[in-house]
């Protein structure tokens, strides 16, 4: 498999080259490559030393509540939220009442006449004075 050279170096290879990655076909091209270019040999370099250093560096331990904290809060977030539901479910139920009222409200007799009148200078406004469509009342 090719893959994608920089500037005509083995730049992407490199890493995969120390972590044994590559095909031996692969292998060979970059190690000639490298047989020739002192500037993938010394990026080469640079990526061992710098492997070797993080290597080296000191493991550490993570303080003890550092698990127990973390198994609380996945308890937690596992849990249903049975408050939030019920909050939600009284909020749409107090809305649609309220909803409801406000319509009812709205006319002596309980039904809601909107502003037609409106409605056809806006859309003569926005169609460019085109001909209306008169609507069809399908209820007869």
């Amino acid at each position: 498999m090719r893959r994608w050279r920089a500037g005509g170096h083995e730049d992407v290879r490199l890493s995969a080259l120390l972590d044994d990655e590559l095909t031996e076909v692969e292998t060979l091209a970059v190690v000639r490559h490298l047989a020739r270019c002192t500037n993938c040999e010394a990026e080469l370099d640079a990526v061992r030393r710098a492997r070797e250093a993080v290597r080296a560096l000191p493991q550490l331990e993570p303080p003890p509540y550092l698990f127990a904290v973390a198994a609380a809060r996945a308890r937690a977030a596992s849990r249903p939220r049975r408050l939030g539901i019920r909050l939600a479910t009284a909020g749409a139920a107090l809305g649609g009442l309220l909803g409801g009222v406000v319509l009812l409200a709205g006319e002596p007799n309980g039904t809601v006449a909107p502003p037609v009148e409106t409605f056809v200078v806006d859309h003569v406004a926005r169609v460019g004075g085109v001909p209306m469509v008169i609507p069809v009342d399908l209820g007869r």
